[in-house]
């Protein structure tokens, strides 16, 4: 009996100690995966970060493209209508210019150079208008990737760094639509309104309109109907339309 007491003892101290072992080797385990959670959470979030800023300077870029593209086409109009007037009375004027010319060795690089400055300006603006275009498409690309995922997360992420896009109004009433289809019905109601706010000329708005309309009981119809099939840029240059 003695003997059986002093190995009852022993298995227990001995199983005292391969807990106590275990337990110290998952909690370290556990700090271990802390540390990997927290070293891979930091490393989102400045990804994330990246992204934003990559994401503003882009919308910067791109609305400064439209007012020098907008500056350009109206300058080249403008250097065009020169253009056109000078030659017409170049034209009336052509044969005492060449009188004049032979005698007192008059040139044209008056006109050579206001023809050469037009050259110039229709190159400059035909660049800015390519670059929109990539811009513009490189935009609409990313859009469609973010309406296609599940859930209104990345769409209304879209939309909350694109608020100054052609595809602004778009994206806001597709993040409502998204947020009512998941049970989140005051939210939803806050992108409906917002799209209403902020582009009240897009067919995006009277979407959103007619949507509340029928959430709120004061139609026949919930106002599906109204939502565009295909995307409708927003204010965007006719170039790409």
């Amino acid at each position: 009996m003695v003997a059986a007491g002093v190995c009852a003892v022993y298995l227990k101290k001995d199983g005292d100690r391969r807990i106590a072992s275990l337990r110290e080797g998952h909690k370290q385990a556990m700090v271990e995966m802390q540390a990997k959670a927290d070293s891979r959470l930091a490393a989102i979030q400045e990804r994330s970060k990246q992204v934003t800023e990559a994401i503003n300077t882009h919308n910067k870029e791109q609305a400064g493209l439209e007012t020098a593209i907008g500056e350009l086409e109206k300058e080249a109009a403008e250097l065009a209508t020169v253009r056109e007037e000078r030659d017409s009375e170049l034209r009336r004027l052509r044969p005492r210019l060449e009188a004049a010319q032979q005698d007192a060795g008059f040139s044209k690089e008056g006109v050579g150079d206001t023809a050469d400055t037009l050259e110039d300006r229709s190159r400059l603006r035909d660049r800015l208008k390519q670059e929109y275009i990539e811009r513009y498409n490189t935009m609409k690309k990313l859009y469609e990737e973010r309406l296609a995922r599940h859930g209104y997360a990345d769409i209304q992420r879209f939309y909350s760094s694109h608020k100054h896009t052609p595809f602004a109004p778009a994206a806001a009433l597709h993040t409502a639509e998204k947020l009512r289809l998941a049970g989140e019905p005051e939210q939803a109601l806050r992108y409906y309104r917002e799209t209403i706010k902020r582009y009240p000329d897009s067919p995006y708005a009277r979407a959103a309109e007619a949507r509340l309309e029928g959430l709120q009981g004061g139609a026949d119809s919930d106002g599906s109907e109204a939502i565009p099939k295909t995307f409708i840029p927003y204010k965007a240059l006719g170039i790409v339309q």
